[in-house]
């Protein structure tokens, strides 16, 4: 299919989805309980909705292990060493959901966060930000099947499951089409991600591991090994790798979006915000970034 025939048909399925949501939860998923973002909330041990129960019964899983063999178990948020060693340093821990199920478990409403399109083109605050692309990481991980190559590519049931999730915890509005945009653009890239640290585990072991968090759904694994071994998998991932081998700027100022960093710098006054960020997000001695910094500066 043409390019933009995939576009046309992966907007049109976005629209069939949205609608459906708003049928189902109202224009809006608030109800009459709201909650502004704080960044800390007390650890409630009452039930409330989370994704830290492992009786989830969202995602279909298979209760029998293989009879062959017996794949080595790990974990792809922390990946282990070719040699076997322990999880290396910098990787990325487990999430799954406590901080957002304590906030609406201590206030007993949904967060409500709200857009600045005009600046940052995203939710107005980075916390909430961080908070929500966390959130649709867990559900992605522990909800979704990971039987398709792209998010776009899933069935409306499975890209479902992340707005039943989010609506336990967030207030959607459904009727804004740029929101339920934004939210979908995150979700493929978490899904490209989760995909990525999928990969890892299969580039070290194949078949004879198995991530921890597929223990249960050998379906999805046995899929992805299928489509990790396949030629056309394979010739992306050289592309993507040589692609990103020619990088001459290495960006050091971790996954906070460069948006809001440049929004804090104009909230405090700077007159060009969007220079003084430099040397915060690159190292200013590299030759190429410090050649950069002095176009920009002239």
């Amino acid at each position: 299919m043409p390019v933009l025939g995939k576009r046309k048909a992966r907007e049109e399925a976005e629209e069939r989805l949205r609608l459906e949501c708003a049928q189902q939860y109202g224009s809006s998923s608030a109800g009459s309980n709201t909650a502004t973002l704080t960044t800390t909330a007390p650890s409630l041990a009452e039930s409330a909705p989370s994704l830290t129960d492992d009786d989830d019964e969202s995602v279909t899983r298979v209760s029998e292990t293989p009879s062959e063999g017996a794949p080595r178990v790990v974990s792809a948020r922390q990946k282990p060493k070719k040699s076997g060693g322990p999880p290396q340093k910098g990787n990325r821990g487990v999430v799954n959901c406590s901080k957002v199920s304590d906030i609406v478990k201590s206030t007993g409403k949904k967060i409500d966060f709200d857009f600045d399109w005009e600046f940052i083109d995203g939710p107005r605050n980075s916390d909430v930000c961080s908070l929500f692309v966390n959130t649709v990481g867990s559900i992605i991980r522990k909800r979704v099947a990971m039987k398709k190559e792209s998010w776009y590519d899933l069935d409306k049931e499975e890209r479902k499951k992340l707005f039943d999730g989010l609506t336990c915890f967030f207030i959607i509005d459904f009727n804004d089409i740029k929101a339920i945009k934004w939210i979908n653009k995150r979700a493929a890239s978490v899904f490209r991600e989760w995909k990525h640290d999928l990969s890892e585990i299969h580039k070290l072991g194949g078949r004879d591991m198995i991530p921890e968090e597929l223990l249960h759904r050998w379906d999805e694994w046995e899929w992805l090994c299928t489509h990790f071994d396949s030629d056309k998998y394979k010739r992306r991932s050289v592309a993507n790798s040589s692609n990103r081998g020619k990088k001459e700027l290495e960006h050091r100022s971790g996954r906070k979006p460069l948006i809001y960093r440049v929004a804090e710098l104009r909230d405090k006054g700077a007159s060009l915000p969007v220079v003084d960020v430099y040397p915060v997000t690159y190292d200013i001695n590299q030759p190429k970034a410090a050649e950069h910094y002095v176009s920009i500066n002239t």
